[in-house]
């Protein structure tokens, strides 16, 4: 997806806000990068992930550099955590 998305740019303060609002001691990703760590950034950290994201939302497309490193898991719903390890295939 390519293009010029309209919109207002996202703010220092709502990502902020987003990683103030993550809950600790969850399990990590296959970055094993912690809720903790995200939320142990200083200025500069926020100020990197916000021109990432603003940048992410302007262009539509994710710098392939994440695509390489990035994985996405589905976890299983609460309805299916006492009959399954793994949620079904569709």
């Amino acid at each position: 997806m390519k293009g010029n998305f309209a919109g207002p740019p996202i703010l220092k303060d709502k990502v902020r806000t987003a990683i103030w609002k993550m809950k600790n001691g969850k399990a990590t990703g296959p970055d094993n990068i912690t809720a903790e760590k995200i939320k142990a950034l200083d200025e500069f950290g926020i100020n990197k992930i916000t021109e990432l994201l603003d940048e992410i939302y302007e262009t539509g497309e994710i710098p392939k550099d994440m695509l390489l490193e990035v994985n996405f898991y589905c976890s299983p719903k609460k309805r299916w955590s006492h009959r399954m390890s793994t949620p079904p295939y569709y």
